[in-house]
């Protein structure tokens, strides 16, 4: 291991445990109990000498895929695009949440869902297929504690047109335990924050309703944000709003990092051609410290896409994922994926990928190539910036797996299934 690379691992894990420390002395955890789960979870902190002694993990993906018509399935694929199992499912899926060290895994049902299908990854036959309650239906995404015990599922309650986050008890069968507000409508992803029992949410500010089916109903009056919620004391601790210039922008996907930062993806529901910003990141620590004086956009920083490449993306982003030292958005409508340095913030490459949605972190490897030329079709990456060795797993609708690895493409295989809007990874 190189000195820089030794160098890029120690500021990482210093990085983490500030962000742990912080967060706690924040919430002030230590002297709470918890008020949804009483599992001893708390923020969590990595010793350099764990961390020295760590091994690489395995990683699996998950991913919702149809067959045929009418046929749905849970997909589990290996490090080398290989199906490792499938879990048959009722309907359509979205998207997947796991807990590595429980095993558990769990995918879920298309909004408006009727159905989690939980399973263990390592013998998925063994699984389950868990039903809303009344006056309920699942919003698409769902997130562990850190634990694994408690499973967080994204709601509507629909006849209050309010969110709500589902808390199921993870080790007792999946009962319903309890259920928390998000403080906004259209909840849909939901990421927990790494080292902490910190949810975010992105309420996506739609409002829908069984009887009308997938049909939106609030269009002209949608208040996105992102809430960030205390499960230990079961309340939202900070919130995000949309500016009102963009408030037609439906936050719909979520990746977060160690260092407390959120990357969200939007999808336009307006009708001016030329779609607004559609995606941004947002600090925690400046979202909670502003939301003492209520809900604002404090912490909330939107990305400046080169005009050419947001004209492409039809208003609409798919999924979001970290991958090394970037961030890689993809977007079905557009037929494009394209990949933002988490520090500049700038677009360093893009690639073509007919209906690419789901997208994943291959590999993050610290080892930097200062010489690296970056493949892309992206007017805005013209410069030669350094770049990390990573590598990206894209699926798309037409049943294709495509690796993207240091600035090259290729097919990784086809398959013969529809993916569906997400790829999940877990790390064995």
């Amino acid at each position: 291991m190189s000195s820089l690379t030794r160098l890029i691992a120690s500021r990482r894990s210093i990085l983490k445990l500030g962000l742990a420390n912080t967060l706690a002395s924040m919430l002030g955890l230590g002297q709470q109990a918890g008020a949804v789960e009483n599992s001893g979870d708390t923020f969590e902190s990595v010793s350099s000498s764990s961390a020295a002694n760590s091994t690489p993990s395995q990683a699996r993906f998950i991913s919702g895929a149809r067959r045929a018509e009418d046929d749905y399935v849970a997909v589990v694929l290996d490090e080398q695009a290989n199906i490792v199992s499938m879990v048959s499912l009722p309907a359509r899926a979205h998207g997947a949440a796991s807990h590595a060290a429980s095993h558990r895994a769990c995918v879920f049902a298309r909004r408006p869902g009727l159905y989690i299908s939980a399973f263990d990854i390592r013998n998925p036959d063994d699984h389950r297929c868990i039903q809303p309650v009344h006056g309920r239906n699942f919003y698409g995404h769902g997130a562990f504690s850190g634990s694994g015990n408690t499973l967080f599922v994204t709601e509507n309650d629909f006849d209050h047109a309010r969110g709500v986050l589902g808390v199921y008890d993870a080790s007792g069968g999946y009962r319903r335990v309890a259920e928390m507000g998000t403080d906004g409508i259209g909840p849909h992803d939901v990421v927990r924050v790494p080292g902490s029992e910190l949810l975010v949410v992105a309420n996506g500010g739609i409002k829908t309703h069984p009887d009308s089916g997938r049909d939106k109903l609030n269009i002209e009056t949608m208040s996105p944000s992102l809430t960030i919620i205390d499960t230990r004391l079961g309340k939202v601790v900070g919130r995000a709003q949309v500016p009102h210039d963009l408030h037609q922008v439906s936050l719909r996907h979520l990746v977060c990092d160690a260092q407390g930062i959120v990357w969200f993806a939007g999808q336009y529901e307006g009708s001016d051609p030329t779609a607004p910003a559609l995606a941004g990141s947002l600090s925690i620590r400046e979202s909670m410290d502003s939301y003492r004086s209520g809900p604002s956009s404090a912490g909330m920083n939107w990305l400046l896409l080169p005009m050419s490449l947001n004209a492409r993306l039809a208003g609409y982003l798919s999924s979001v994922a970290l991958v090394g030292d970037h961030v890689v958005f993809t977007s079905a409508r557009g037929g494009v994926a394209f990949w933002v340095h988490r520090t500049t913030r700038r677009v360093e490459a893009s690639m073509s990928v007919f209906d690419g949605s789901g997208v994943a972190a291959g590999c993050a490897v610290d080892a930097i190539h200062p010489d690296l030329a970056i493949a892309s079709d992206s007017d805005a990456s013209e410069s030669q910036a350094s770049y990390c060795t990573e590598q990206a797993f894209i699926t798309s609708g037409t049943g294709e797996l495509t690796r993207w690895h240091n600035g090259s493409v290729n097919l990784a295989k086809p398959f013969s299934v529809q993916w569906d809007n997400h790829l999940h990874r877990v790390d064995l």
